[in-house]
């Protein structure tokens, strides 16, 4: 009994503290003026967002604790949107925090959470992620200097080289000549077979 009231005391301090950051957000995202924040004013954001994730999934809130990764990752990168995707970027980070704080609200109630929450945001955040993939970049790839990929040696340096080099080549020269006797002999065994068993051999 001591253990399970224990545990709701800390849910409620985990529900007061996840609901100031969530409004904290709130206020940020939806000034008196009615006006969008500036990026980087959003941007001052994500520490509250991955705090308010960490606990969620801590407490085993793991709707709450996605939906909080959803709104870190976007307001981490606030500054790479353009000016006349911003409206829709606010927009998608709105409806995120709305759900995070429906999310607390279930949690304040009845320690549970909302299982089809995350359904409604979901393709916003998708759609906010292709715009984040649509600022970025190819990287473009630069053929490799000559320089590189056939470097200049000294020959005083090439020198202590090239009796091992020959060494190697006299030792892969061997290999072939055996190789090649290999397939004569084997060759000529054929032939042999072909012969006395009457039977006509496919050319090489």
């Amino acid at each position: 009994m001591s253990s399970e009231f224990d545990k709701n005391q800390l849910v409620d301090i985990f529900v007061a503290e996840s609901s100031d950051a969530v409004s904290s957000m709130q206020a940020t995202l939806n000034p008196a003026d009615q006006s969008l924040p500036s990026p980087q004013v959003a941007h001052e954001q994500k520490t509250l967002a991955h705090r308010t994730k960490g606990a969620a999934l801590l407490y085993e809130f793991p709707i709450l604790g996605k939906l909080c990764d959803m709104l870190e990752h976007i307001l981490e990168r606030t500054t790479d949107f353009s000016s006349s995707d911003w409206p829709r970027v606010v927009g998608t980070l709105r409806a995120l925090v709305d759900a995070a704080q429906l999310q607390i609200n279930s949690i304040a109630h009845s320690h549970q959470e909302l299982a089809d929450s995350l359904t409604a945001v979901e393709s916003e955040y998708a759609e906010v992620l292709m715009l984040l993939k649509a600022t970025e970049e190819p990287s473009q790839a630069h053929p490799l200097d000559t320089s590189y990929l056939i470097p200049t040696i000294d020959n005083e340096v090439m020198s202590y080289f090239i009796p091992e080099m020959e060494e190697h080549l006299a030792r892969i020269q061997s290999h072939l000549e055996h190789l090649c006797t290999l397939a004569r002999v084997d060759s000529g065994d054929r032939a042999h077979r072909s012969a006395t068993t009457g039977q006509r051999t496919c050319p090489a």
